[in-house]
């Protein structure tokens, strides 16, 4: 029995380099949003994280999140008519292909670590759009909650990683092993 790369599947699966956390904000309104008032409170805080990443990329400022690259998938909110109303946005932080791999994980956490830091959250905070509804604005019910990091290869293993039935092929790429099975 030997293994082997199977040449035409080489390279077909990225090297997973990240952790993802959920920061959820909330609102207590009665009556609930909208369809139209979710979709522009989520452009609004599409704008804010895109300001925020920006800020936490600027090395000299934050030197931990140098090499990290920083950004948002899509928001997810409660159902138009909900009275407490929430806003989860999950943010990816993804080591650069120049970080190494025995330092993607310790890299990711510092800069994870400082973006739930005081000073970050707190700009966040800080900055939590209002949301006016049938001619009432509404400011945030409370402080945004930030969940713990989750790697994004799945239950307790640290980045980088291949998928599952892959292997690694490159610093960079995964692949899928063959078995050819000799017989004489």
């Amino acid at each position: 029995m030997f293994f082997f790369s199977d040449a035409s599947l080489i390279a077909n699966y990225d090297v997973k380099r990240c952790y993802e956390v959920d920061i959820t904000f909330h609102y207590n309104i009665p009556g609930g949003l909208t369809l139209n008032t979710i979709a522009d409170t989520k452009k609004k805080f599409s704008n804010i994280f895109n300001t925020l990443s920006n800020f936490l990329k600027v090395p000299q400022l934050v030197p931990q999140c140098s090499g990290v690259i920083i950004t948002i998938e899509e928001i997810t909110a409660s159902p138009p008519g909900v009275t407490s109303v929430f806003f989860r946005v999950p943010v990816i932080f993804t080591a650069a292909d120049a970080v190494p791999d025995n330092q993607v994980s310790s890299k990711l956490t510092n800069c994870i670590n400082v973006a739930k830091s005081n000073q970050y959250k707190g700009l966040l905070d800080n900055n939590t759009p209002t949301i006016t509804e049938g001619d009432v604005t509404y400011n945030k019910y409370n402080l945004s909650s930030i969940s713990d990091k989750r790697s994004c290869c799945g239950g307790d293993i640290p980045p980088p990683c291949c998928a599952a039935g892959s292997i690694k092929v490159s610093s960079t790429k995964c692949g899928k092993m063959s078995l050819v099975l000799l017989i004489f």
